[in-house]
Parts: C-alpha cells; sequence; structure tokens
C-alpha cells in the first residue's frame, strides 16, 4: 500500500504540567499555540502512535482520525480482546459503536487503523474486520498490521509494496516525525 500523499498535523493536546504558571489566561503559557508536528504519509502516522498514546501499544487496534481539515482529531487505543467481547460478543460491540461515535465526533474524513499484534495477519484481520467495516462508514479507512517483525499494509498483497514480513522496524523508530514529537515533550514510556 503506498502511502498517502497529504500533509496532516498532528498536533498534540496541551500538557498542563509543562506549564509553570497553571495556564491562566493572559500567561505567555496559555496564549502560545500548541507545537505542530508534520506528518507527511501514513507511515507518518503509524511512527507517531507511541509518541501520541505515551506508550507502544501491543494486542491492540490503534486508530489515528483525520479531519477534512487534515488535522489529527482523535487518537484511540481497543485492545484486540476487547473486540471479540464475551461469547455473545456485546462486550466487542459496544467497544467498535464507542469508537465509531468517537471518530464521527471529531469530523473525521481518513483514518489509519494500526493493528499492533504478534499474530498472523489472516487472525488480526479477522478481529478487526467488523470494527473497520465500522469505521469505513465514518471515513476512509487505511489498515497497517504492526508486528513485531515488521509493519505492513494489512491487506497489502504486492510484495514489491509490502514485504512477506514487512518493513523494518526500525522504520518507524527513525522517522523525522518521531523527533518532531520528542521535541514537543511527548515521551514514550518504556
Amino acid at each position: 500500500m503506498p502511502p498517502t500523499a497529504q500533509t496532516r498535523d498532528a498536533v498534540p493536546p496541551p500538557d498542563p504540567s509543562a506549564d509553570p504558571g497553571g495556564g491562566a489566561a493572559g500567561s505567555p503559557a496559555a496564549d502560545a499555540d500548541p507545537p505542530v508536528v508534520r506528518a507527511r504519509s501514513a507511515r507518518d502516522l503509524l511512527a507517531a502512535v507511541p509518541h501520541l498514546l505515551g506508550y507502544r501499544p501491543r494486542e491492540s487496534l490503534v486508530v489515528v482520525c483525520v479531519t477534512d481539515r487534515q488535522v489529527v482529531g482523535l487518537v484511540a487505543r481497543v485492545g484486540l480482546d476487547d473486540l471479540r467481547g464475551g461469547s455473545s460478543g456485546r462486550e466487542g460491540r459496544g467497544a467498535v459503536d464507542r469508537l465509531v461515535a468517537a471518530a464521527r465526533r471529531v469530523g473525521t474524513a481518513e483514518i489509519v487503523a494500526a493493528v499492533h499484534t504478534a499474530r498472523d495477519a489472516r487472525t488480526a484481520r479477522r478481529l478487526v474486520g467488523p470494527a473497520l467495516a465500522e469505521l469505513a462508514l465514518v471515513g476512509d479507512v487505511d489498515p497497517w498490521l504492526v508486528a513485531p517483525e515488521g509493519y505492513r499494509g494489512l491487506d497489502c498483497t504486492d510484495p514489491a509494496c509490502c514485504p512477506p514480513h514487512g518493513h523494518p522496524p526500525a522504520d518507524l523508530e527513525h522517522r523525522a516525525v518521531n523527533a518532531a514529537l520528542a521535541l514537543t515533550g511527548r515521551a514514550v514510556a518504556s
């Protein structure tokens, strides 16, 4: 899957602990615009996920919702087992409904959906398929698989674009967007 060419602005929410003045109106910190970090592709957004969440997700579906103004409006994580739910599947349905409602509230136009798992691509696709179908009713969905051995388009079958074991994980670790997010104070917990 080729990365999308449009520029997206990933604007992390303000960090109240970074403002020693408490963010009172009229203070320099309250009046300053939050730093803007440009993500130029779906791969940049994949790389930004740990910084935006504050940790590296595992066995999760992470959605990055991009608004029609090309701004990240929502980053949300749902455990893969939570998507499946109990024997009735109602719990999983509730998680998907909440995720879809949140994506609609922010005015989502595009969604980069990353399945972070050590499971094989077919199992991952089966687990997230219903959620991705619901999210597709909100915006264009670009699904990715992020596994310990590499990352790739979840549905990509072109080995020239997405090698069978994926692109090296280091490719996501060493992108300019990571450095820019680190400079804004976004850290990834160990």
